[in-house]
């Protein structure tokens, strides 16, 4: 500790992962501020683009599964020690539970208890409310992923990743057994076409979901099923890096684009912009005005979006990492410190984009645009700074520091 508050550093093998994540925070704070703000009506030809910031959600997941996946896949592979999944759970709960509970306290105490709806034991009681969401348990409810709490209504994602934390050991501790008698190679390809399927399931599940009256669907479609290909991507991603780690070929287009990331990037770009649809022209990806449409359109884009982010996030994994423009500022400290500072910013944006319609008076869904986006950026951020510095740093390097102290105590170097 040098008693410097800073907050975040671009070392390690992936400077440009810290930026796409304060890329991806600041795009759920324009998107979720365009839909106070009716931008869908007052400027249409804008919402296009606001609205498709939502794809900010499955760059997030695809990061995760790279980053999480990583170690598991170098175990997989060089058939090295496994990793100490007592660790590995403690690291995953210290890590978002402590800054969870802390903006879920705020939110609570800024704007009041909600109470839930449907939720059975923990229906109308406001002890039975602190609990649920405590939990994580909105996620799964369709009475609460998107009612009854709209300063945290985006939350769900966490319940979704924590979802996503306890079935990654398990899908690795598959792959460990199936691939016992394997050469790397032939271990590799297994995790490849695994994750392919992993893939195909969930355009199946979103599919069925988009066609389905069933009375959970809605909030189904909030479940790790239809996301498990953003994470799988990541997830394909982080075994096709540790495998070049140790001399395995890597697929020739992949190279290419890690040494040209300016051609995979153009490739990200086009194709959002097909979901963009600018100028209407294609009914398939016309935008809506609920969000929460489950339709074709649904399934279309959400399919789209895990190739955009596939190609969006390549040149963050291939290639020389400090080279290129784009790179270079992804790999910027300021943009190191906002991605450090995203979890809190994500956490507590929409208490402050609440606070700036109480503050301008705004009706629903009239909130001024450029007014309500200043107070909920400035806000987000200061919030996840001090969450950052407050509480994430400190309980990690306390994790830390007692992770040491038993390894030392049992002998381990």
């Amino acid at each position: 500790m040098t008693g410097r508050l800073t907050l975040g550093h671009s070392g390690g093998p992936f400077p440009n992962l810290d930026g796409f994540r304060a890329v991806g925070c600041l795009m759920v704070m324009a998107n979720h501020v365009a839909f106070a703000a009716n931008m869908y009506d007052k400027h249409p030809e804008i919402n296009r683009f606001l609205a498709r910031f939502d794809i900010s959600i499955p760059l997030f997941f695809l990061v995760s599964g790279f980053l999480l996946f990583r170690p598991f896949a170098s175990s997989l592979l060089t058939q090295r020690s496994w990793p100490r999944l007592g660790d590995y759970a403690s690291n995953r709960a210290w890590r978002i539970l402590p800054a969870y509970w802390a903006a879920m306290a705020t939110a609570m105490i800024w704007f009041g208890v909600p109470t839930v709806s449907g939720a059975g034991v923990f229906d109308q009681h406001p002890f039975g409310s602190i609990a649920f969401y405590s939990l994580l348990l909105q996620t799964f409810s369709a009475q609460s992923v998107f009612q009854g709490f709209g300063q945290f209504d985006q939350a769900w994602s966490i319940g979704t990743e924590i979802t996503f934390y306890a079935a990654l050991p398990l899908v690795a501790l598959a792959w460990r057994r199936a691939g016992r008698d394997l050469d790397p190679l032939a271990r590799r390809r297994l995790i490849l076409w695994s994750c392919a399927g992993i893939w195909i399931g969930a355009q199946v599940w979103r599919a069925w979901l988009a066609s389905s009256e069933a009375s959970w669907a809605p909030s189904a479609a909030f479940w790790l099923p239809a996301h498990m290909d953003f994470f799988a991507i990541g997830m394909a991603m982080a075994a096709l890096s540790v495998g070049h780690g140790i001399g395995l070929p890597l697929p020739r287009w992949i190279g290419y684009l890690g040494d040209r990331p300016w051609a995979s990037w153009m490739i990200a770009g086009a194709i959002w912009l097909v979901v963009v649809n600018p100028g209407g022209i294609t009914e398939l990806f016309e935008i809506r005005r609920n969000p929460l449409d489950f339709s074709r359109e649904y399934v279309a884009k959400q399919l789209l979006y895990g190739i955009i982010g596939g190609f969006a996030v390549l040149p963050a994994v291939f290639g020389d990492q400090h080279t290129g423009l784009i790179r270079r500022f992804l790999g910027h400290r300021v943009m190191v410190a906002l991605g450090a500072i995203s979890l809190g910013t994500y956490l507590w944006h929409k208490c402050w984009l609440t606070q700036a319609e109480i503050w301008t008076g705004a009706e629903p869904f009239q909130a001024p645009f450029l007014i309500t986006l200043a107070i909920t950026v400035a806000g987000g951020l200061a919030s996840g700074a001090l969450c950052h510095l407050l509480i994430e740093r400190p309980v990690m390097e306390r994790k830390r520091r007692r992770s040491l102290d038993r390894s030392a105590k049992v002998g381990v170097p």
